[in-house]
């Protein structure tokens, strides 16, 4: 053992021994890197396809060398504001509310003037644009949003026209925040026009059912028309069908559960306050034919 030298020993037998050991292999860099680079030809190359808003890796799952490799791709990992972008979303924004604004200005003049019409459109208008930001990218959860309700609402305590336009507005938002094209702003578009047609004045609560069912039915056929044009598959078109009838649902129950609510709040008077109003069992209204009746009989 070399523990039982001394260093003196240990040097001896080094110089013994030293001419008697020889090399029997070398290290060559360029054929290691030959031969690493031809076991890497030898492996079949794997590849995975993301189409649009398919997920790459969910929240908490382990990122796998591929997801890894196609968020790099796709530099969903690089941070940074996108100026182009913001950009867009604000000329839009100014177009729309001075499209709006205008548009009051012109043909509803008596609205102009009533600050509290001018906020309800506008928290309106901000509420669905939140709504639509906060599910964009999804796949079907902008389709489920009761935006029909907004039309329902303005035409119950304002009018048609307004809701129209209000409409066709949040219609355009709808397709520049999601990105979905034409498909998205036709089925919001329609679907309000199909509300605010149903709803009227509002003046029944079987009336609100009736436009639910009409937006469903028309956001149905929109739904089918774009399946028809080769949009979406079998399993596209059953999920939209269902967001269907989430949004149609609840646009109307959104609508006949607020529009008292906001119209109190907002001093709009509604027709169910008239109705209420009108009713003989109030106080006012029962004094007036008591005592009425009462000097009719006098005289």
């Amino acid at each position: 053992m070399a523990g039982d030298l001394n260093v003196d020993e240990r040097g001896l037998a080094a110089a013994l021994i030293g001419p008697l050991v020889i090399a029997n292999s070398a290290y060559d860099p360029q054929l290691t890197e030959t031969r690493r680079q031809q076991a890497a030809t030898a492996v079949a190359p794997v590849e995975k396809a993301w189409e649009k808003n398919d997920i790459i890796v969910r929240s908490g799952d382990r990122v796998t060398p591929e997801a890894f490799e196609a968020i790099d791709y796709y530099a969903l990992n690089k941070g940074g504001l996108d100026v182009a972008r913001l950009a867009g979303f604000v000329v839009l924004s100014i177009l729309v509310i001075s499209l709006l604004l205008t548009w009051t200005w012109r043909f509803r003049r008596e609205f102009w003037h009533r600050n509290n019409v001018m906020l309800l459109l506008s928290l309106l208008l901000l509420i669905a644009v939140l709504a639509l930001k906060l599910t964009a990218g999804r796949m079907w959860l902008p389709y489920a949003l009761p935006l029909a309700a907004i039309g329902m609402l303005v035409t119950v305590l304002l009018d048609g026209g307004a809701a129209m336009v209000l409409t066709a507005l949040i219609a355009v938002l709808a397709a520049a925040v999601n990105g979905a094209g034409l498909e998205l702003a036709a089925y919001v578009m329609l679907g309000g026009i199909a509300g605010i047609v149903a709803v009227r004045r509002g003046d029944r609560l079987a009336v609100f059912a009736q436009a639910g069912v009409a937006v469903f039915v028309v956001n149905a056929l929109v739904v089918t028309t774009f399946a028809l044009l080769g949009d979406q598959d079998i399993r596209g078109v059953l999920e939209l069908l269902g967001a269907s009838a989430v949004s149609a649902g609840g646009s109307a129950i959104a609508a006949v559960g607020s529009f008292a609510a906001i119209g109190s709040v907002f001093g709009i008077l509604t027709v169910f306050q008239l109705l209420e109003l009108a009713n003989p069992s109030q106080p006012v209204l029962r004094r007036l034919l008591v005592e009425t009746r009462a000097r009719i009989t006098t005289r």
